[in-house]
């Protein structure tokens, strides 16, 4: 008898799931997306968390940024042609952004040693969300990876993680990756002359000092810089 009332329950479940999952496509074919917010009311919430970040907007951004993801692939992915549900750049660098302003109350190197829950908690949270958004534009297929992205990542990595050798090694592997993808700019460089990495080392201190502190953005090559400006949401605005 028990055994029946399981299968039950689970072909219950599976039936659930399939309403559930034919909801949305009928209410594609009839209205063009799915029934809920914009792509514009998810920035403009996102945007706002980013500007006031608390220890637990970083895992509610990337929650956001989950749906706004799939519901782009209920419309078509990368056959989607509605404005209402594609995501942007806003989309991703907000939810970075949100880490890189978390509030942190405490030393990260100690956090692990002081046996406070709540800040190894948010600390790992944060990451997480950063890097699972910096993953999710490597895959998307309407949004590239620009300045922001980059500035905002340094920077949460610069907030959340110990100063070490494994710090000074991701923040040189992202400086790296803005030079091939074209989008090292000066926000980029200030993200870098804030992250103290002349104290991680003898070998940081001396790339840092040739290379980020005394050389110009300028003084780059252009194809490390050129789509600085035209991968931005705004081209007039940095800020995403």
């Amino acid at each position: 008898s028990s055994s029946s009332s399981s299968s039950s329950d689970s072909s219950s479940d599976s039936d659930n799931e399939n309403d559930s999952s034919k909801f949305k496509q009928d209410a594609v074919s009839s209205f063009g997306t799915t029934p809920g917010p914009t792509i514009a009311m998810y920035d403009l919430v996102l945007d706002a968390l980013a500007l006031t970040s608390t220890p637990t907007t970083p895992s509610v951004a990337k929650s956001m940024l989950l749906r706004i993801i799939e519901r782009h692939e209920l419309d078509g992915g990368y056959d989607n042609t509605n404005p209402l549900s594609i995501p942007t750049a806003l989309s991703y660098n907000a939810v970075i952004r949100c880490c890189a302003n978390v509030p942190i109350d405490f030393d990260v190197s100690t956090a692990d040693e002081d046996g406070n829950k709540k800040n190894i908690y948010v600390r790992d949270a944060a990451i997480d969300a950063s890097f699972v958004t910096f993953d999710a534009m490597l895959r998307s297929d309407v949004v590239e990876r620009n300045s922001a992205t980059y500035d905002y990542l340094i920077r949460a990595v610069t907030k959340l993680m110990p100063t070490s050798r494994t710090q000074g090694n991701i923040i040189y592997a992202l400086y790296t990756k803005a030079r091939e993808e074209g989008v090292y700019s000066e926000a980029v460089r200030q993200a870098l002359m804030d992250a103290s990495i002349e104290d991680i080392g003898e070998e940081f201190a001396k790339w840092f000092q040739n290379e980020v502190k005394e050389k110009d953005v300028l003084g780059y090559p252009q194809r490390e810089r050129q789509n600085s400006r035209i991968l931005r949401y705004q081209i007039g605005d940095d800020t995403y």
